[in-house]
């Protein structure tokens, strides 16, 4: 099975989800993978980091030691 998070290009954006303002603090190499990412698939750094964050947390495992 493959694990690489896959991107489609041109998203549906979807106007009714309600969003809150966090800030983090990222180094500047992954901010510029990130902005080659985002306009390589056409999408906005803050989707791409939400589409990002939401894949980890839905294949997220907490395991004992």
């Amino acid at each position: 099975m493959d694990n690489k998070l896959h991107i489609i290009k041109r998203p549906n954006v979807r106007k009714d989800e309600k969003y809150r303002t966090v800030t983090v603090r990222l180094k500047t190499e992954t901010i510029e993978q990130l902005d080659r990412i985002a306009k390589e698939t056409y999408r906005s750094r803050t989707g791409l980091i939400n589409l990002m964050i939401r894949y980890g947390l839905e294949n997220c495992e907490i395991i004992d030691e």
